[in-house]
Parts: structure tokens; sequence; C-alpha cells
């Protein structure tokens, strides 16, 4: 449809109308040809018809309007517009010119250039050209042909004064409805534009055969930080963070469906950076052309909080499964590293430890390093001193991007590397349980996420924390106890000093696990002086041989109050060490106890720890304090038994001393007995003092036997029948060679009450046996029996000689030697029996007292 020309037109529209009017132009030149050649054809037989002037301007008109017909296919159709209106004018004046056949010609031509300034131009260029033509007819007509104004009018002027009234009128009416078409257009394409430029999603067109942007929305422009002329250059290569194949991909599919929901994807922005995008793409097709509309929804922020949402999910899980592992586990050492390892992994740190709160001197020590840490063990700090003393000052959480400038920083520490700290206080029920710690060498920074994470994670740990503190303070009462009780059973295990001492220190130490080391100095009262009399875990032997004043060192300062002193750091206090062995300088931490009896001090216990200060708390001192007072009293007892010791060994000496005399003695009986039987030739006379003789050194022989004894109390009685029944057969000389002996006893320790008496018994009754049992050299036997059994004893004494004379009773005897028999018997409290069935055997039972015998 043919439209008046508007800058509401598009160039595409105004293409199509241009191709047209110049296919309605070269369907017209034939027409033009044949009427022209007609005549010539008809009344001159065809001769001369390509040499007229008429065929050859007609001619010209056809390659011009072909030429016309392809520029107006190219993007210059106004170009074609402007060659056919000045073609149809010149063809118009070169038909009137050449007079002939110009009435039909120019009827042909005349509203061409009209209808094409209508069409391509404008209402105004197309009355101008209407004028020029009738101008140009009128004095073509007028001034060469010399026609009046009646011929003129009714000639070509008036055909084309008429046709171009009318197409000027019929051109002005469709103009006006398109001008209100347009407008209506251009109103509703404003109010697309302010949606599309208003809205906040990004919104763009894209050509389908290049991919390159064609328009685009400020949100979008501002998404990507382009400005709109920037993104006029951009194709969907540049924008789209996806390779070429899956983005040719993407075009297929879109030019097989009108609408596609594509979904997230990644936007590359201006600087570089990549964004997260929901997009949505619908096809549609404009003046012959494909496009996409592409609606870019920023998602960016939405993927950071699911991104945050899961990450809280995830440490909420990691937190709950955390809190089981923690109370699962109730060992205080335990419960620490797995802590402090948590901490390090929940914050995604290189190291990480813990500081324990020392309330009694208000500092935190190092207790827990795991990872990349660069703080040892035992490293104390103060209130307000580095990241953690600010913590326990503030009680609030506090993280540093660079440690290396804050303000802050301990000295400490070094300030050349670059690293992040995070602390979070360990709190419970507004009490401060210690302060947990992070660290990060490269350069990332703490966040306040990590900050609010640790801070949640500090609350689990202090419940943890504190059951595994009560566990432990009820298990180290336990230990304390069970310790202290072993120690106390030690220490009754022995009452010599030395072996003492050693059990001692070995026993506090074991009751105080902190302590590393340790020693004890007693009063010299020679010297005055604190001396070492034992030691352990120390390897100097010049330790051993230290004596210190009365008010030297830590031992010295308990001596000198008879108070328990607790050293938390040697280096730094008044009782540090100032000599050159090595093991006393590098003490860190103490605890002594005064040890006393009768109010009055005799020396001190220490123990050391070489490793870390504050290594002892009040318990330990109090302890320690404790088993002071138990070893003091075990002391106090191996004093005395040292005492009671030396007057039992004088008393033993003493004791010695008599059996020695008394045995002497005897031996000196004898011997004068031995010198009167020399002298004496009566039989009679001679056999009594050999007799007396023998009894004599049975007696002697007791003594002797109490002389070597440990116990100078008791004597082995089976050794002692032995020595005398020996001591027997080499008295009686040859008589006895013909008899053997063999004695039967328990090992029965007997005293000298009842040793002297059975010893007379197995004296008076083997005499007898060697002399009267085996007459004329009758070869025979002598046993000797001692039977042990519970609370009584039985001595036993055998032949197989003649035995008895039958009409003899031993009970009312004569001989001096049954009698001494039966007295010494009666003596005892036993029974004295004999049996003459085979030879003679005489037996006496009697019960022991509860000192008489030791029945080994």
């Amino acid at each position: 449809m043919l439209t008046a020309p508007s800058p509401l037109v598009r160039a595409r529209d105004q293409q199509r109308q241009a191709r047209l009017v110049a296919t309605l132009f070269l369907g017209l030149v034939p027409i033009s040809i044949f009427f022209t050649m007609m005549p010539l054809l008809v009344f001159q037989g065809g001769q001369g018809v390509l040499e007229g002037q008429g065929a050859h301007v007609v001619l010209l008109i056809l390659v011009v309007a072909v030429i016309a017909y392809v520029i107006s296919r190219t993007q210059y159709h106004r170009l074609s517009a402007v060659l056919l209106i000045a073609m149809s004018l010149l063809a118009v004046i070169a038909m009137v010119w050449l007079q002939d056949e110009s009435d039909y010609v120019g009827l042909c031509y005349l509203v061409l250039p009209v209808l094409l300034a209508s069409v391509l131009l404008s209402n105004p260029i197309a009355l101008c050209v209407t004028l020029v033509e009738l101008t140009l007819i009128y004095i073509t007509q007028k001034f060469f042909f010399n026609y009046d104004l009646s011929l003129i009018m009714t000639g070509p002027f008036r055909f084309v004064l008429v046709t171009s009234t009318v197409i000027l009128v019929i051109a002005w009416h469709r103009n006006a409805a398109e001008q209100d078409r347009q407008a209506e257009l251009a109103e509703s394409e404003t109010r697309y534009r302010n949606v599309v430029e208003q809205a906040s999603e990004g919104i763009a067109l894209y050509a389908i055969e290049n991919t390159r942007v064609v328009e685009t929305n400020p949100a979008y422009q501002t998404m990507l930080g382009y400005s709109a002329d920037e993104m006029l250059g951009l194709t969907l290569y540049d924008i789209v963070a996806h390779d070429r194949e899956s983005i040719d991909d993407f075009v297929k599919r879109i030019c097989h469906e009108t609408h596609v929901v594509i979904g997230e994807r990644k936007h590359r922005r201006k600087d570089g950076s990549l964004i997260d995008v929901d997009v949505t793409v619908s096809l549609f097709t404009a003046y012959a052309r494909d496009f996409m509309c592409v609606v870019v929804r920023d998602i960016t922020e939405r993927k950071y909080a699911e991104g945050k949402i899961r990450t809280h999910s995830e440490q909420l899980e990691a937190l709950r499964a955390i809190n089981l592992e923690l109370s699962a586990e109730l060992d205080l050492s335990a419960v620490l590293q797995t802590i402090t390892l948590r901490t390090m992994e929940l914050s995604r740190a290189d190291g990480g430890g813990f500081y324990r709160y020392v309330p009694e001197h208000d500092i935190l020590e190092r207790q827990i390093s795991v990872g990349n840490s660069f703080l040892p063990l035992g490293q104390v700090w103060r209130r307000g001193e580095g990241l953690a003393g600010k913590i326990l000052e503030t009680r609030q959480p506090l993280m540093v991007d660079d440690y290396a400038t804050w303000q802050g920083r301990s000295p400490i520490l070094p300030a050349t590397e670059h690293f992040a700290l995070i602390g979070v206080p360990v709190m419970w029920r507004g009490e401060i349980l210690g302060v947990l710690s992070a660290n990060r060498f490269d350069t990332r920074s703490f966040t306040p996420d990590d900050l609010e994470l640790l801070t949640m994670f500090a609350t689990h740990a202090a419940v943890a924390l504190r059951n595994a503190q009560i566990v432990e303070a009820e298990e180290h009462q336990r230990q304390r106890a069970e310790s202290l009780s072993r120690a106390t059973a030690t220490l009754l295990e022995t009452l010599d000093m030395e072996p003492l001492l050693g059990k001692i220190l070995s026993a506090a130490i074991q009751a105080i696990p902190s302590a590393e080391k340790g020693s004890i100095l007693l009063l010299d009262d020679k010297t005055e002086h604190l001396c070492i009399r034992n030691m352990v875990g120390y390897a100097d032997p010049r330790v051993l041989a230290m004596q210190l004043a009365l008010t030297e060192g830590y031992s010295g300062g308990a001596f000198e109050t008879g108070m328990p002193l607790r050293v938390d750091d040697v280096p730094a206090s008044e009782w540090r060490y100032t000599g050159d062995i090595p093991e006393m300088l590098a003490l860190q931490s103490a605890i002594v106890a005064p040890m006393g009896y009768h109010g009055e001090i005799i020396g001190v216990i220490a123990l050391d720890n070489a490793t870390h200060t504050f290594a002892f708390d009040q318990a330990d001192l109090d302890l320690l304090a404790v088993f002071a007072n138990q070893a003091s009293i075990a002391l106090e007892n191996a004093q005395l038994h040292s005492q009671m010791s030396e007057s039992l060994a004088e008393k033993e000496a003493m004791l010695k001393e008599i059996h020695h005399r008394v045995k002497n003695n005897l031996q000196v009986i004898s011997s004068l007995l031995n010198l009167q039987v020399k002298s004496i030739t009566d039989p009679a006379a001679l056999e009594a003092l050999s007799e007396s003789q023998n009894r004599v050194r049975s007696m002697a022989l007791v003594h002797e036997k109490l002389y070597q004894s440990a116990g100078l109390a008791r004597i082995d009685f089976k050794e002692y029948a032995q020595s005398l029944v020996t001591s027997l057969f080499h008295a009686f000389g040859s008589h006895s060679e013909h008899i053997t002996f063999q004695v039967n006893a328990a090992a029965v320790e007997v005293d000298i009450e009842t040793a002297i008496p059975c010893g007379l018994i197995v004296n008076e009754l083997v005499s007898n046996s060697l002399k009267y049992a085996f007459p004329n050299g009758r070869i025979g036997k002598i046993e000797l029996e001692l039977c042990h059994a519970a609370d009584w004893l039985r001595l036993c004494v055998r032949d197989d000689g003649i035995g008895l004379p039958l009409d003899l009773d031993f009970r009312q005897t004569e001989s001096l030697g049954l009698k001494l028999v039966s007295m010494l018997a009666s003596q005892l409290g036993g029974a004295l029996t004999v049996d003459t069935t085979h030879g003679t055997e005489f037996t006496i039972a009697f019960t022991l007292g509860d000192s008489s015998s030791n029945h080994r």
C-alpha cells in the first residue's frame, strides 16, 4: 500500500514502496515504446523504427528506468526516486520538444513525477513538481509551439493539472491518516519505551543474523557498565560468559522456539567481572528481520543471598556436628584441641590457638596451638596487650585485617609479614574462660560473617569447655585423693631416712602432674643452711651439692615464713636463681611447702616446672602443703625409728656381750672339769665329772648359738641339736664309731628358756644310748626327731639298742641322768613317755608359749 512520505515512516517501508513505484515505472516504459513506434510500423511498414528521435528518447528512458529499479532495491532508494522524477520531467520536455506523439507520451509521463514525489518525498515537494511540470508544459506550448491558452488548456496541461490535483488530494488525505496512525504508533512506542527504560530488568534487542545488539534499556546498560552507544557495538559473544559453541547452540535453539526461558547464566561486565543473571528470550520478526528480545534479571544478590543461606546452613550443620562431637568428649585437653581445630576449619584459617584465662593473675596463657601458628605454648598476654589482651579487656570479639600495621600490635610478633587475626571470647555465664583466635597469612581478610560464626561457635565451645573443666576438676580431686592416699601408704613403707626422702619426693611428683622436677631440703644444724638431701628430675650433680642460706631462693622464703609459697614466673620474681647451673636457670615456675614438727621447721619440699610459667595452681599448692604435713610426720617417725634403732643396736651389742661372756664362763667351767678329770682315778667320780662336763658344754653351746644368731633371742633347734650330738659323739671317742646318728627335726626356732632344757634332755638321752644301748661294739643307730604343730612341740630320742632293763622304772631310778630328764620335762610342762618295743624311745610332748618358738 502506497503511503505519503513521513519522518515516521520507516526506511524499510519506504524502500518497499520505492521498489513498487520503480516496478510500475518500468512497466510503463514498454507501453510508451509500443505507442511511440506504432505509427512507423503501421504507416511505413516498420522502416526506420529505431531511427527516429522519439525511439531514441524512449530507449534512453528504458535504460534509466532499469537503473532506477536496481537502485530502489538498495539502501539508496531515495536516490532512485529523485532519478525517476528528473527523468520524467526530461521525458515530458523531450516529447513536447520533438512534437512526435507528444500528446500520448506526455500523457503517460506527466503524472509520474507527481506520483513519485508524493510517495517517496513529501506533499510540498509533490506540489512543487506539479507546478514545475505545468510551467514547463505551458512555456513549451506557448512560446515554442505558439499554442493559445484555450488549446493549451485542452491538451496535456489540463490532464496533468487535473491528475496531479487528484493525486495531491489523495496523497494529502492518506498522509493525514498516516500521520494520525503514526502518532498513535509514536504514542504507543513512547509508552513502550518508558516501560522498557524504566524496567528494573535489563532488556536488549539482538539481531539474529549477526547476534549484534540493536537496542538496550538503561537497566541493562547499568547492569553491564556500558553506555548506550558502547552497547550497540557488542555481540552475544562479548556479553555472554560462555564458550562460542554453546552460544551458537543457544541461537539455533532460539530460531526453533518463539519463547525460551534460558535460566541462570553469567554475563560479562565492561570491567571483566561476571554477574549472575536469569535470562528469558523471545523471538520476533520486524521489517523482514529476525530479532531476539532478551530480558535479563540480575540475580547476583540473590545468588549471594542463596550462597550465604547455604553457607549458613552448612555452618549450622557443622556447628551441630561439632556440638555433638564436643558433647561426647569430656577430656579437657581433647576438648581444647578439638575446639581450636574446629575454629581454624570454620574460619578457613591457616592457624589458630586457645588462650586459657588464669583468674588468679588476670592473664591469658597460650595453651593450644594448631596449624601454622607463630606463638609458642605458654606465651602470656596481660589485659589490654595484643589482640587476646584487648578481647580480655573488652570481652568483645575482634578482628584485624593487617596485624603488622595495627596500632595495638604486640612487639613480640613480627611486623614485616602481612597476616589477619580474629579472636572471640569464650564465656560461661559472664565468666571468661579463655580466648579463641585464628590467623591467615595471605591477603584474605576475615569478614563479619566469620566473626559472627566464631562467636556462635564460642558459645557452644564454652558449654563443652565448662563441662570438661568440671569433669577434670572432679577427676583431679579424685586423683589427688588417690595420690595422697598412695603417697601416705608409701610413706609408711619404710622408716629409714634416706629411702623415705626419695619416696616422699617421688610420691609428691606423682600426686601433682604439673611437677617435672623436685627436691627436698633439710636444715643442717651445723652449718645452718638448707641442704638438698634428695632430688628427682635433675641431671647436674652440682644441684645435689647446693646449700642455701635460710633466706635464699623460694625454698628459703618458705622456710623463713613457714608458709607454702607459689612462684608462677621464677625468672621475673625476687626468688630467681642467680647462679651458673643451667638447670636451675631454666626453671619457670615452682611451688614449695615447709616441713616441720613440734612447731619447728626442719626443711622444705619444692616442686619445679622448667617448661611453663603459671604451671601450678592453688590446688596444687594446697595439696603439696597437706602432703608436706604428712611427710613431716613420716620424717618424725623416721627419726624416732632411727633413735630406737640406735638404742636397740646398743642393747643387742650388750646382749651379745652377755651371751659371749656366759659361753666363755661355761667353757671355763668345762675346762676346769676337764683338768679335774685328768687327776681323778676313781671310775665313778670320773664318769660323774665327764657327765657334768657334757652338761656344761650343752648349755655353753646354747649361748654360743644365741650369740651367733641374728635376733639374739632364738636359735635354730635343728642346727643346735646337730652340733650338740656331734660334740657328744666326739666326746665318747672310739666307743661311738660303730653307731650312726640321724636328726629329723623341723626348722623350729626356740628361745633360751626352751633351748637349754631341751638341750640337756638330748644330752642325757643320747649319752645314755651311747653308753648302754650298744654294748660290746654292737652296731646301731640313734635318731632324734623334733615335730612342731600348732602350739605344741614333740621331742623324741630313740635307738635300736638292747633297750632298758625290764625291772627298771625310769621315774624311780637312782640314775641322775634319768632324774634330770624327768625334772626338765616337768619344767617344760610336758609329758614323758618311754617305749621299749624296739630298742628304747623317749618322747616328750609339751605346749609352747606365744614367744617360745617361731615355726618357719
